[in-house]
């Protein structure tokens, strides 16, 4: 301190007591607030007061207040504080204190400070979205951090959450950007909120399914069906299922071409009477010899793709079987003609066939032929599809069989081109059609049907002939590909018109020379009771006129009727079949008659009660909009998934 302050504070004081008073040292800050008349709790410091233990919060500042009510008599007491005689000690501890003390100060001022800024923003923030005073109200979605997925609760779009996302002033949920800014422009108009807006759902393209009819949910037993199938291999011990659930796990395995030999046991039982294997493919002649062995009471039996049946299974089933009645074999390729002989020679009076159906077999000719009916003359079912060997003269054989109620000769005589011709068919018919109730004439099989198309269609249009369809000089071969083609009007009034006055069933799938005329013709006073299966399949010249000639003959019991690309009926004959002339309609197949429409499927469904499917594929008129109906499978509609009610 300069020794003119110091002078001048020493008279200060003696003037005032009169005694001279003598102060420690003090520092030149303590010395200026002193003479300014500042004074404080630290002004004149007394360490001999002080504990010599650290104190808490709330004793210093206890400690404190009375120092400051001292001070002042401290100055004016006659003996001066010791000051020179506090400890170091003393010293270290009161500045430890003081030290936690300030930082427990300055974090306690932080945190407040800190909460007083969150209030602060808090109550004055950006109202967003035209918010009103005071705290907002929380949303559904209010609690939701940055990132997340969400859904905008005005326009129903999904959006990603940001920290600038804004809650719906009208309801609950979030709003996107656009409904923000929608929202912040209205309410700066001075315009009320708008209403939520109806969510879109957006119609989706998808490929056609087709839908059959039934259940939409499985039962529990078609549930049991579905598994079986699929762990067949491990139900050995499962025991008796019954007959029909036994068929069904046989379509099951079948369609999955899982039927093999370890699991052929699951379909075998001494019991058994009829027994239908729908793919063989896996079973060798080893497995289909164990049928005879472990069903030798079977009385029917059909099996499907058994290209691997052969000679020596024939003769195993001649001498197992002997209650036999029944016999379906599809695409049996290596038995040959000597066996079918030695095989059917074993059936006579005793034991003789009711039905006999053969398809895909090129080694059975006439000798097989005759003996077939020789020793089965009671034959009452017939079916020889698609038999290279078939001829006319194969036909003039079969005039014995005067029981016959079921014949199929489609797809025959593709041997060197002998195919079947109209005397040969209708002397036929002349013979056997008294007892016939269904009759299949049809012509093509699906495997040439599109490539004859195809060759046809480049014909008509003059176009370059593709590389993969044949060249136009085997248009000839494949007509005799496509058996049956020579077949005309001639079948329909000498020989089905006259001879076939039980008929209920008949096809004449793509027979392309039968004229409209000829069907007119054919349902204009026919004596017969009504047909309730007509398939007319890709007979093009079909017309209007024809179809109303149909529905006038046979419209009260026609159950199932296929007008597949018969594309010359006009809207008038559609008119006709919708319009309630056909209550016993189940089936019908409009695909490629371009005139149908919604109308006419409207008008089917309200007038046809018993309708359960409708094909329209190729129909571009009829649209997703049509009208649906609960129980009824509309398949073929472009662009629409076909959903049962």
């Amino acid at each position: 301190m300069a020794p003119r302050r110091r002078q001048s504070q020493q008279q200060q004081q003696q003037e005032g007591n009169g005694t001279p008073v003598i102060n420690g040292p003090r520092s030149a800050l303590t010395s200026f607030l002193h003479e300014q008349g500042i004074t404080g709790p630290n002004s004149i410091p007394n360490y001999s007061r002080r504990p010599s233990t650290p104190t808490t919060p709330a004793t210093a500042s206890t400690s404190t207040s009375a120092s400051a009510s001292a001070a002042p008599s401290s100055s004016s007491s006659s003996s001066p504080p010791p000051v020179a005689s506090t400890s170091t000690t003393t010293t270290t501890t009161t500045t430890t204190t003081v030290t936690v003390k300030r930082k427990a100060s300055t974090t306690t001022s932080a945190a407040a400070l800190k909460k007083k800024k969150l209030e602060a923003e808090q109550e004055h923030q950006f109202k967003i979205a035209g918010k009103g005073e005071g705290p907002a109200k929380k949303g559904r979605y209010e609690n939701r951090t940055p990132g997340v997925i969400s859904v905008c609760s005005d326009c129903g779009k999904r959006f990603t959450v940001t920290k600038y996302t804004a809650t719906n002033p009208s309801g609950p949920g979030l709003l996107c950007s656009p409904c923000t800014s929608e929202s912040i422009e209205d309410q700066a108009a001075g315009g009320q909120f708008k209403a939520p807006k109806p969510k879109v759902v957006k119609k989706k393209a998808t490929k056609a399914v087709e839908s059959g009819p039934g259940r939409t949910i499985k039962t529990l037993q078609q549930i049991c069906i579905s598994v079986i199938g699929q762990h067949i291999n491990n139900v050995e011990a499962l025991g008796d299922i019954g007959p029909k659930n036994l068929d069904r796990v046989a379509q099951i395995v079948c369609k999955n071409r899982a039927l093999t030999g370890e699991n052929l046991s699951l379909f075998l039982e001494a019991g058994h009477t009829e027994l239908r294997l729908y793919d063989c493919t896996n079973l060798n002649d080893n497995d289909l010899s164990t049928i005879s062995t472990f069903c030798p009471r079977l009385e029917r039996l059909t099996l499907n793709f058994c290209g691997r049946l052969d000679d020596d299974v024939l003769k195993v089933w001649g001498k197992a079987f002997k209650q036999l009645k029944y016999l379906s074999l599809y695409a049996p390729y290596l038995v040959t003609f000597t066996q079918w002989k030695e095989y059917l020679s074993t059936f006579g009076e005793e034991h003789s066939l009711e039905g006999f159906g053969l398809r895909q077999s090129a080694r059975f000719n006439d000798d097989c032929i005759s003996l077939l009916v020789a020793h089965n003359p009671g034959l009452f079912n017939l079916q020889l599809s698609e038999i290279g060997k078939l001829s006319d003269a194969s036909l003039a054989l079969l005039h014995p069989l005067k029981n016959l109620t079921t014949l199929d000769i489609s797809r025959a005589g593709v041997d060197q081109g002998n195919v079947l011709t109209d005397d040969a068919v209708v002397a036929l018919i002349e013979a056997v059609g008294e007892n016939l109730e269904e009759l299949v004439l049809d012509r093509e099989s699906s495997a040439f049907a599109s490539l004859l198309g195809a060759r046809r269609l480049a014909l008509t249009l003059s176009l370059p002939s593709p590389s993969s369809l044949p060249s136009f000089n085997t248009i000839a071969f494949i007509n005799n590909l496509t058996e049956n083609y020579l077949l005309t009007d001639r079948v329909l009034l000498e020989g089905i018109k006259i001879h076939c006055p039980h008929l209920t069933r008949l096809s004449l799938h793509s027979l392309s020379l039968i004229q409209s005329t000829g069907l007119q013709s054919l349902f204009t006073s026919w004596v017969n009771p009504g047909l309730t299966h007509l398939t007319l399949h890709r007979v093009c010249e079909t017309d209007s006129e024809a179809l109303k000639s149909i529905i006038s003959h046979s419209g009260h019991s026609l159950r199932n009727l296929d007008l597949h690309s018969c594309d010359n009926i006009e809207e008038d004959g559609l008119n006709e079949l919708a319009g309630g002339a056909c209550p016993r309609l189940e089936e019908v197949d409009l695909s490629f008659v371009r005139m149908c429409d919604n109308f006419v499927i409207k008008r089917l469904l309200d007038e046809c009660e018993a309708l359960s499917k409708v094909f329209v594929h190729g129909c571009s008129r009829v649209t997703d909009d049509c009208v649906q109906k609960k129980g009824v499978s509309i398949r073929g509609l472009e662009n629409c998934v076909a959903v049962e009610l």
